[in-house]
């Protein structure tokens, strides 16, 4: 009995270490972040979140899509929206739960990593980065529901003037994963971003490859309210 416990408290303070790194990446600043979050939480749901469950309602929403954006290639929108709607206790409508989810995985998701950035590099961010972050807050505001952004043109995913929107780097990795060419599963390497035109957010550039083969180059923003369900020309997306 007393080994039993013993191991036990070691799966225990296992968990307890797996959930402070966790909360360490999607809360680097601590209370600052929680407080920020509940903040543009409660505004998004319109106060329908108690006070009183609201820090609770959000860490764990936060902590429901770092899991399901990291752990056995992500899980879709649909699947994380509901996860949310399923911990407000019915407070909340779908449309709630739908911005909930992209200001939590795309605007807020964001500002962490920069944090995780700034921690790692002594606390200074260049200066183009500083200038992306006091933007971003519209950037994201002006994202699109859309699989495709309305004023883009020229072939879709294929050019800068035509990037396909998602809600978040993590969703663009949801993205490739399904992505196929031919049938089969590409390989994307990310070879940088750049400005476009017809959206805010930079346009993220992946070269993709089957095998040693070069199967073409898209081009995808991470800045918006949906992550596309459409493939560019030439390419498939699986359900996953």
């Amino acid at each position: 009995m007393a080994l039993f416990g013993l191991i036990k408290s070691n799966q225990e303070r296992a968990l307890d270490d797996a959930f402070k790194k966790m909360f360490s990446v999607i809360f680097p600043n601590g209370e600052q972040d929680i407080e920020r979050d509940c903040a543009k939480v409660n505004q998004l749901t319109h106060g329908k979140i108690p006070p009183s469950d609201l820090r609770n309602f959000v860490t764990r929403c936060k902590a429901r899509i770092h899991i399901g954006r990291t752990v056995g290639g992500g899980d879709d929108d649909t699947i994380l929206v509901d996860s949310i709607s399923d911990r407000s206790n019915g407070r909340i409508d779908g449309a709630d739960a739908y911005n909930v989810y992209v200001y939590l995985a795309g605007e807020a998701g964001y500002y962490d990593k920069l944090s995780l950035v700034m921690k790692k590099t002594g606390g200074s961010l260049a200066p183009g980065m500083q200038k992306q972050l006091q933007r971003m807050a519209d950037v994201y505001a002006a994202g699109v529901y859309t699989d495709d952004i309305p004023t883009g043109y020229d072939e879709f995913g294929l050019t800068t003037t035509n990037p396909i929107p998602t809600v978040s780097i993590e969703g663009s990795n949801h993205y490739l994963i399904r992505l196929r060419f031919k049938g089969q599963a590409v390989t994307a390497n990310r070879i940088g971003s750049t400005d476009s035109e017809v959206t805010p957010g930079l346009v993220d550039v992946y070269k993709l490859s089957v095998g040693s083969t070069d199967v073409g180059t898209i081009y995808i923003c991470p800045y918006h309210r949906r992550n596309s369900r459409k493939p560019p020309a030439g390419f498939t997306l699986i359900d996953k």
